[in-house]
Protein backbone atom coordinates (compact mmCIF):
# COMPACT_ATOMS: atom_id res chain seq x y z
CA UNK A 1 0.00 0.00 0.00
CA UNK A 2 1.27 3.68 -1.04
CA UNK A 3 3.31 5.21 0.36
CA UNK A 4 4.88 1.91 1.61
CA UNK A 5 4.96 0.47 -1.63
CA UNK A 6 6.22 4.13 -3.44
CA UNK A 7 9.76 2.68 -2.38
CA UNK A 8 10.64 0.69 -5.61
CA UNK A 9 12.97 -1.54 -2.53
CA UNK A 10 9.90 -1.49 -0.80
CA UNK A 11 7.61 -2.73 -3.39
CA UNK A 12 10.09 -5.85 -3.94
CA UNK A 13 9.90 -6.41 -0.42
CA UNK A 14 6.66 -6.66 -0.53
CA UNK A 15 6.08 -8.42 -3.63
CA UNK A 16 8.69 -11.53 -2.12
CA UNK A 17 7.66 -11.59 1.21
CA UNK A 18 3.85 -12.29 0.16
CA UNK A 19 5.01 -14.71 -2.78
CA UNK A 20 7.03 -16.47 0.09
CA UNK A 21 4.32 -16.12 2.37
CA UNK A 22 1.46 -17.71 0.31
CA UNK A 23 4.25 -20.69 -1.01
CA UNK A 24 4.17 -21.37 2.86
CA UNK A 25 0.53 -21.50 3.39
CA UNK A 26 0.67 -18.45 5.87
CA UNK A 27 -2.82 -16.87 6.91
CA UNK A 28 -1.69 -13.51 6.47
CA UNK A 29 0.77 -13.37 3.77
CA UNK A 30 1.25 -9.17 3.45
CA UNK A 31 4.32 -7.63 4.65
CA UNK A 32 3.65 -6.07 7.68
CA UNK A 33 5.25 -2.96 10.13
CA UNK A 34 6.87 -5.67 12.02
CA UNK A 35 8.36 -7.84 8.85
CA UNK A 36 9.63 -4.27 7.22
CA UNK A 37 11.22 -3.27 10.18
CA UNK A 38 13.02 -6.67 11.01
CA UNK A 39 14.30 -6.28 7.54
CA UNK A 40 15.46 -2.87 7.46
CA UNK A 41 17.23 -4.07 10.94
CA UNK A 42 19.25 -6.26 8.69
CA UNK A 43 19.74 -3.83 6.35
CA UNK A 44 21.22 -1.61 8.99
CA UNK A 45 23.61 -4.62 10.30
CA UNK A 46 24.94 -5.48 6.80
CA UNK A 47 25.40 -2.30 5.55
CA UNK A 48 27.46 -1.24 8.86
CA UNK A 49 29.25 -4.54 8.08
CA UNK A 50 30.74 -3.84 4.81
CA UNK A 51 31.25 -0.39 5.45
CA UNK A 52 34.10 -1.08 8.32
CA UNK A 53 34.44 -4.41 7.28
CA UNK A 54 34.29 -5.82 10.86
CA UNK A 55 32.09 -7.80 13.31
CA UNK A 56 32.91 -5.98 16.22
CA UNK A 57 30.25 -4.19 18.56
CA UNK A 58 32.14 -1.14 18.99
CA UNK A 59 33.47 -1.04 15.61
CA UNK A 60 29.90 -1.35 14.04
CA UNK A 61 28.36 1.07 16.61
CA UNK A 62 30.79 3.89 16.50
CA UNK A 63 30.32 4.01 12.02
CA UNK A 64 26.53 4.01 13.22
CA UNK A 65 26.62 6.83 15.25
CA UNK A 66 27.32 9.06 11.74
CA UNK A 67 25.76 6.30 9.40
CA UNK A 68 22.41 7.26 7.07
CA UNK A 69 21.36 4.13 6.00
CA UNK A 70 18.15 4.18 3.26
CA UNK A 71 16.03 0.74 4.14
CA UNK A 72 13.00 -1.10 3.02
CA UNK A 73 11.22 1.40 5.83
CA UNK A 74 12.97 4.64 4.50
CA UNK A 75 15.82 6.52 5.87
CA UNK A 76 17.19 5.62 9.15
CA UNK A 77 19.93 6.61 11.13
CA UNK A 78 21.28 6.97 14.98
CA UNK A 79 21.72 10.76 15.89
CA UNK A 80 19.04 10.98 18.11
CA UNK A 81 19.04 10.69 22.15
CA UNK A 82 20.60 7.31 23.37
CA UNK A 83 21.12 6.29 19.77
CA UNK A 84 18.26 6.88 18.52
CA UNK A 85 16.72 8.07 15.15
CA UNK A 86 17.06 11.85 15.16
CA UNK A 87 13.32 11.56 12.89
CA UNK A 88 9.54 11.21 14.62
CA UNK A 89 9.60 7.45 12.74
CA UNK A 90 5.79 6.83 14.16
CA UNK A 91 3.05 6.47 11.87
CA UNK A 92 -0.34 5.46 12.11
CA UNK A 93 -2.69 3.45 9.93
CA UNK A 94 -6.74 3.12 10.23
CA UNK A 95 -9.06 1.14 8.15
CA UNK A 96 -10.93 3.06 6.08
CA UNK A 97 -13.27 1.37 4.03
CA UNK A 98 -12.46 -2.46 4.95
CA UNK A 99 -8.51 -2.05 3.68
CA UNK A 100 -5.58 -0.20 5.56
CA UNK A 101 -4.67 3.26 4.82
CA UNK A 102 -1.57 5.33 6.21
CA UNK A 103 -3.29 8.79 7.57
CA UNK A 104 -0.64 9.99 9.74
CA UNK A 105 2.11 11.94 9.11
CA UNK A 106 0.48 13.90 6.14
CA UNK A 107 3.57 13.71 4.01
CA UNK A 108 3.12 9.76 4.49
CA UNK A 109 -0.36 8.96 3.73
CA UNK A 110 -1.75 6.99 1.66
CA UNK A 111 -2.86 8.84 -1.32
CA UNK A 112 -6.38 10.16 -0.35
CA UNK A 113 -6.95 9.48 3.07
CA UNK A 114 -6.99 11.50 6.15
CA UNK A 115 -6.97 10.76 9.75
CA UNK A 116 -10.69 9.87 10.77
CA UNK A 117 -11.21 11.12 14.49
CA UNK A 118 -13.65 10.84 16.85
Amino acid sequence: MPPFTSNPTGAQFADDFRAAAEQANLPYPHADSQAGYEYSAWQILMAAVNATKSLDDKTLGKWLDGATIETVVGTRDFKGKFHTSSQDLQMLRQIQNKKWVAVWPADQATPGAKLIAP
